[in-house]
């Protein structure tokens, strides 16, 4: 076993020389035979293998018995320890106390790594475990990465008994006359883990006898795929994010034509460099990828998600409301032309026949009175605006108009006005005034040409 560990611990280069190597240790078999195994390559490895032990507090006297069992196995084995009790029931607070447990475990064997100067924690799972959290992933829902359930090595996080079943490890205690401490609360269904492991894991081997190595090789393929999808992600990240203050737009256009795939992981790990999310969830990120104009998505306590003007942002703070880009007046020569370099586009004046049919309401072509010739100018929406339009009575506010032709709100301030006087005459693209009342013969015709 200590050689096929040796091998494993080479292959993912989990151990470099000279390194410090942290072990968590509970007392169990598996976690005594890893400090024990490690302690016995301490020599070739050419490291340093310190313990820690952290006792819950959540079985009383039983988990006291196993501070004291690790201290006395430290001892004899001369390898540093450090152990501290926490009354983890009190300190969850209602939280899930299996997910909270683990949880504030790896928080304080990270902080006991930092005071330490460790270089990796090693923490024992192994097959066994991780089929059972392959299952856990996929019950509750998960994507490829989810699948790919624990990896042999996680950032500061190392797993060398992951290839390794139970039944290896229990023979290696045996063969070293190794004692090791039984968790009554590997017995409680009450647990989710647990009741994979009792309950739903012999039904599954009824189907099929190697369903634990049959789960590993699975997370190890899925490990390897999400692997290549990561570094494939990262090299789009750093083609198309662009460093805003506080944190990282994304250009629309280019995110979209990306296979949907890589548009959810983009924005995953936009979220994970920016605001430190470990994941956003599979809702967030599909509401920000359909996320209208000038909308915005409040992402997590210090992580903010909205759409201005063609990009995606994903930034620390808080959006701040778009400026109004209010522009000044253009005279519209009749006949002629005149440009408005704000609303990129240019608007045509000229003599002709008025048509039988009435001209489209959305239009960009749009037919006046020949009296309403001298007077004629653009300009940008201001407060307070409204418009007769034709064919209905009274008055409507001109933001009610925009909204009911489905002008994004970041779009409104370039929409061109065509005033005859004080009074505006015509909304390009979205409605006519009723100054634009339907007649026969000579006429006066507006157009617009957008520069596209």
């Amino acid at each position: 076993m200590l050689e096929r560990l040796k091998g494993i611990i080479s292959k993912y280069h989990m151990i470099p020389a000279g390194s410090r190597i942290l072990v968590g240790i509970s007392g169990g078999m598996d976690s005594v035979a890893l400090l024990h195994a490690l302690h016995a390559l301490e020599p070739e490895l050419d490291c340093t293998i310190l313990a820690a032990h952290l006792n819950h507090g959540l079985r009383g006297a039983e988990s006291d018995g196993d501070a004291l069992f690790v201290e006395e196995l430290c001892r004899q084995m001369k390898i540093p320890l450090v152990s501290v009790k926490k009354m983890i029931k009190e300190l969850s607070m209602g939280e899930n106390l299996e997910n909270y447990a683990r949880l504030e475990r790896y928080r304080w064997l990270r902080q006991q790594k930092e005071v330490l100067d460790a270089s990796y924690i090693a923490v024992a799972h192994h097959i066994q475990d991780q089929a059972e959290t392959l299952l856990m992933h996929l019950l509750r829902g998960a994507g490829l990465e989810g699948l790919a359930a624990m990896s042999p090595v996680e950032d500061d996080l190392i797993r060398p008994f992951l290839f390794f079943n139970r039944q290896d490890i229990k023979s290696y205690c045996l063969e070293h006359d190794l004692m090791w401490r039984e968790d009554s609360s590997n017995e409680e269904v009450a647990y989710r883990r647990n009741h994979i492991r009792r309950e739903l894991m012999p039904r599954l081997a009824e189907y099929n006898p190697k369903i634990v190595e049959t789960l590993s090789v699975t997370a190890d393929i899925c490990r390897q795929d999400n692997d290549f999808l990561n570094e494939v992600t990262l090299e789009q990240y750093n083609a198309l994010a662009e460093p805003v203050a506080g944190g990282c737009r994304l250009p629309v256009e280019k995110l979209l034509r990306l296979h949907p795939a890589l548009q959810r992981r983009l924005i995953k790990l936009a979220g994970t460099i920016v605001g430190g999310v470990i994941s956003l969830t599979f809702q967030q990120v599909n509401t920000l990828l359909l996320l209208a104009d000038n909308k915005e998505l409040h992402l997590t306590a210090d992580l903010y998600g909205y759409r201005r003007q063609g990009f995606l942002y994903l930034t620390r703070q808080a959006p701040k409301t778009p400026e109004s880009k209010s522009w000044g007046s253009y005279p519209q020569p009749v006949p002629g032309e005149v440009f408005l370099p704000e609303a990129d586009c240019r608007a045509k004046a000229y003599w002709g026949e008025m048509p039988k049919k009435p001209l489209p309401e959305r239009g960009l072509l749009l037919a006046l009175p020949r009296e309403l010739s001298d007077g004629l100018y653009w300009r940008s929406r201001q407060p307070g605006d409204f418009l007769f339009p034709r064919g209905m009575t009274g008055r409507r506010k001109l933001k009610s108009l925009l909204i009911d032709c489905k002008i994004a709100v970041g779009s409104r301030d370039g929409v061109p006005l065509l005033l005859w006087r004080d009074e505006i005459v015509w909304v390009p693209g979205c409605r006519m005034g009723k100054l634009a009342a339907h007649f026969q013969g000579n006429a006066l015709f507006v157009e617009l040409f957008l520069n596209k």
